[in-house]
C-alpha cells in the first residue's frame, strides 16, 4: 500500500464533498438530515478508502496466499464481487425507499453516493478483469476517473440544488 499524491488528491475530494453535504443538509426536516449525514458519512468512509486505496485488495491477496487458495481466487472474487452489487443493489432499494418522501436533491445525492460506493467496494475487491475495464479511456479519460468524478460532481449538483431550494 502506497500512498500517493492521486490518492490524497482524491481523498480530499471526496472529503470536501462530504463537508458540501452537510452544509447541504441545513434547513431541512430531521429524517431527511438522516439520509444527508448518511451521505456524509458514506463519503468520508470512501475518503478513507481511496486514501489507501489496494489496501483491502492487498489484504485480501496476503490471506489467500497465506491459507493456500490464491491461485483458486478468481471463483471467490466473481462471488464477491457479486455479493457487493447485490448488497449495495438491495441497499439502495431500501435507501431509495426509505427516502421517497425526500427532495428529489436528496434522492440524487443518496443515489451518486451508492453508486460510488458499490464502484469503490468492487474496485477493492476486484479482478484484473474489472481493473482492466475501469482503467480503460473514454474522452482521453480513465473511465474510473470519470465514475470517481461524475458521480462527485452528481452529489455536488444535488446539494447546489437543496442549498438553492430553501
Amino acid at each position: 500500500m502506497t500512498v500517493t499524491i492521486g490518492s490524497i488528491v482524491f481523498a480530499s475530494v471526496y472529503f470536501a464533498v462530504a463537508w458540501t453535504t452537510k452544509r447541504a443538509s441545513i434547513g431541512f426536516d430531521r429524517s431527511e438530515r438522516v439520509l444527508w449525514t448518511a451521505i456524509l458519512i458514506m463519503l468520508a468512509l470512501l475518503g478513507v478508502n481511496k486514501l489507501f486505496e489496494g489496501a483491502v485488495t492487498n489484504m485480501g491477496r496476503m490471506i489467500a496466499i497465506d491459507q493456500g487458495w490464491y491461485a483458486h481466487r478468481r471463483v471467490f472474487q466473481v462471488w464477491l464481487i457479486a455479493g457487493v452489487l447485490a448488497i449495495c443493489s438491495i441497499g439502495a432499494i431500501v435507501l431509495l425507499l426509505a427516502a421517497r418522501q425526500a427532495s428529489l436533491s436528496t434522492r440524487l445525492a443518496l443515489s451518486a453516493t451508492i453508486m460510488l460506493l458499490a464502484l469503490g467496494l468492487t474496485r477493492d475487491v476486484s479482478l484484473h478483469q474489472m481493473d482492466h475495464l475501469i482503467g480503460e479511456r473514454a474522452i482521453g479519460l480513465k473511465l474510473n476517473w470519470l465514475l470517481d468524478v461524475g458521480g462527485l460532481g452528481l452529489v455536488l449538483f444535488a446539494c447546489g440544488r437543496a442549498k438553492s431550494r430553501r
